[in-house]
């Protein structure tokens, strides 16, 4: 065994211990190490070995939240099949696995999120306080780089290249290769702690760490995380101050009128009070929208990018190029579309799932994140009230994800799959919540 293989295998047994004996601490671990990129041996990050080992150790609790939560297992599991199938086809077969990789650790920090209970550690409090501790170190460090406090890491030379320094101003990228992919991650769990600020989930700590949110992705420059997170945040806000019966009648519909009939039954002023709020937030949050959309110039040159995109959807439209495969195709394109930054993605989720995994996979995508978002929507409400407020900011975070991610990629490593598989996770934890009050676990035999 080399000494890189040992050092891998180190670190895998040791997220097993911790996964054994202290599974809420070890997953905290993991989402706190994620944005601080730490290397073990080359592209292995402590953060996903430490997952691996995590999820090892959790295989029989990873199991019955399977069996538990059958849809979403199901939707997560056809749309993993789909990429894995892609090999039948690809152009080059071997840069599947990566990818499946990839979706596969979505996936699993899903469920392990999902498996666990209050009884490991993770109450609402723990979870927004593990939001904060790992978006502060990134967001101080991008705010710093931003304000030129601190020297950004990197050849000068190649920071122009990636257009993190331009014109004298240094877009905050901490230790992300690069300032969009900070502020994705920054975005997610800020809308959580948007939504338990004004629920009042550990309301200060929730306020300072959307602040460093706020600041962080001011710092990274990228005018879709600031219309994402800004935007995000009024709506998110609005919604959960609307008034209590309007909010409720507009959640349970009939159920409701079946179950507490002067709870659904908001009067004129009620209505008329939520409906003029909730206009007034989505026309600021659409303000907000085309103002960042007019900064960045539109879509700028991702139109080179988005055209080449459709070409290849429009010659392989039911079963793309193959998982993994975008790389090979621009590899071989004009040199306007092998720019550096449009290499390894389409920027946009849509047509990067087009063009690699064709229709089906694009609608086994949606899929993939719709059940669990389906899942909190119908029964989130029922939850005790903390975890009700974590299920909603969770539900925001990757809505923000999804909405940013019309014109960016997020799954460019295999790290980058901690945050949205978190928060994904935390809308079926918050969800469980409601059928068996704060142990949202299923039974463990």
């Amino acid at each position: 065994m080399s000494l890189a293989e040992g050092m891998i295998a180190v670190v895998v047994a040791l997220g097993a211990a911790l996964g054994r004996y202290r599974p809420g601490a070890a997953l905290a671990v993991v989402v706190v190490a994620a944005p601080l990129r730490l290397p073990v041996f080359a592209s292995a990050e402590l953060a996903t070995l430490l997952l691996l080992g995590v999820a090892a150790a959790r295989c029989g609790d990873l199991w019955r939240v399977l069996r538990s939560e059958p849809a979403t297992a199901l939707a997560m599991v056809a749309f993993l099949g789909w990429i894995a199938a892609s090999a039948l086809w690809a152009r080059q077969s071997l840069f599947v696995p990566a990818l499946l990789g990839k979706w596969g650790a979505v996936a699993l920090l899903c469920w392990l999120v999902a498996s666990l209970d209050e009884a490991d550690g993770w109450t609402p409090s723990f979870v927004v306080l593990i939001a904060v501790v790992a978006i502060a170190p990134s967001s101080l460090w991008a705010l710093g780089e931003r304000l030129g406090v601190v020297v950004p890491l990197g050849d000068p030379v190649v920071l122009g290249n990636r257009l993190i320094t331009l014109e004298g101003v240094t877009r905050g990228r901490a230790l992300f290769w690069h300032p969009n992919r900070l502020a994705e991650f920054v975005e997610g769990f800020g809308l959580l702690l948007v939504v338990t600020a004004t629920l009042g989930v550990r309301r200060g700590l929730s306020s300072a760490g959307f602040l460093l949110a706020a600041l962080g992705v001011w710092a990274t420059g990228s005018t879709a995380g600031m219309a994402v997170l800004y935007g995000g945040a009024i709506l998110g806000a609005a919604f959960c101050l609307l008034p209590r019966r309007a909010r409720r009648l507009a959640l349970d519909g009939d159920a409701a009128r079946s179950t507490a009939p002067r709870l659904a039954t908001p009067g004129p002023r009620a209505w008329r009070s939520a409906l003029v709020g909730a206009a007034v937030a989505a026309a600021a949050a659409a303000a907000i929208a085309i103002y960042f959309f007019r900064a960045h110039g539109g879509v700028g040159s991702r139109w080179i990018v988005f055209a080449f995109a459709w070409n290849l959807i429009r010659d392989n439209p039911w079963l793309g190029i193959g998982a993994g495969n975008w790389a090979l195709a621009v590899g071989g394109a004009a040199a306007g579309v092998s720019r550096f930054w449009f290499r390894s993605h389409a920027h946009s989720l849509p047509l990067h799932v087009l063009a690699e995994l064709g229709g089906p996979g694009l609608v086994l995508c949606g899929a993939f994140f719709a059940t669990p978002l389906w899942r909190a929507a119908r029964s989130v409400r029922l939850a005790p009230k903390a975890w009700a407020a974590i299920g909603k900011g969770a539900m925001l975070g990757v809505s923000g994800l999804l909405a940013h991610d019309l014109v960016h990629y997020f799954l460019r490593d295999a790290v980058d799959a901690i945050a949205p598989g978190t928060l994904l996770g935390l809308c079926l934890l918050a969800s469980r919540t409601a059928h068996v009050g704060s142990s949202p676990a299923p039974e463990r035999g």
